[in-house]
């Protein structure tokens, strides 16, 4: 529900594109940019890696080994890795680590499978 209050407030206000340019790395703050590059990046990986695409289970397997790994040298994939942790430290009252990157990870999944239909 958070996800949905931003992204309507972000379309209210014309910010669903936004992105922060920290230097190192692109921060996707509006949400069609968070979605679209969550997209774009991962199905990339996979492809790159050799992914069976017709296999969704691999495909999600693959998606959440790779977010779930400390040790991405990707660019692109450190980008939406900081961004959704951003979006989920934002809209989220804990601070316990371990709940935040379940959540991360819950988020990517689910728009990973929201893909599949």
């Amino acid at each position: 529900m958070s996800f949905s209050d931003l992204a309507v407030r972000q379309y209210n206000d014309r910010r669903s594109n936004d992105i922060d340019d920290k230097g190192q790395y692109v921060v996707y703050i509006g949400y069609e940019a968070l979605i679209a590059n969550l997209i774009q990046k991962s199905y990339r990986s996979c492809i790159v890696k050799g992914v069976d695409m017709k296999s969704k289970l691999a495909i999600l397997e693959h998606v959440s080994n790779v977010f779930k790994s400390s040790r991405i040298s990707d660019e692109g994939l450190i980008s939406v890795k900081e961004s959704v942790e951003k979006f989920v430290k934002d809209t989220v009252s804990t601070s316990r680590e371990q709940t935040i990157t379940s959540l991360k990870i819950g988020f990517i999944l689910y728009i990973i499978l929201l893909t599949f239909k």
